[in-house]
């Protein structure tokens, strides 16, 4: 019994696991290198565009948080004037974390 990657993770596992304790990927069912490759490549490509979704949400919170503040100071209306530095605020807090994030999963 020996330390080994998992070729999917890249983490440390007992050369005689039959499942990764990290990943979960399974290795009893004989999957050769090439599948559990390809199959890492895909969950990371999953990961990456959930992220670039996430980020393109929230620049659209954004640009509505700056639609309603402009339609807010023009109204004079309290509420809509509220309402758009909130989705304002949470749209670049949002997008600034999407983007830590899927700088972050890019680098692995």
């Amino acid at each position: 019994m020996a330390i080994i990657n998992c070729p999917v993770c890249n983490k440390r596992i007992s050369s005689v696991a039959t499942q990764c304790e990290f990943c979960k990927t399974d290795f009893a069912d004989g999957i050769d290198d090439e599948k559990l490759l390809r199959k890492a490549k895909n969950k990371r490509f999953i990961q990456i565009q959930r992220l670039q979704n996430f980020s393109f949400l929230f620049v659209m919170l954004f640009a509505t948080g700056a639609l309603v503040m402009y339609l807010g100071i023009t109204d004079q209306d309290e509420t809509l004037n509220l309402s758009g530095r909130v989705m304002l605020a949470a749209g670049f807090i949002g997008y600034v974390i999407a983007r830590v994030k899927l700088l972050m999963a890019k680098k692995k």
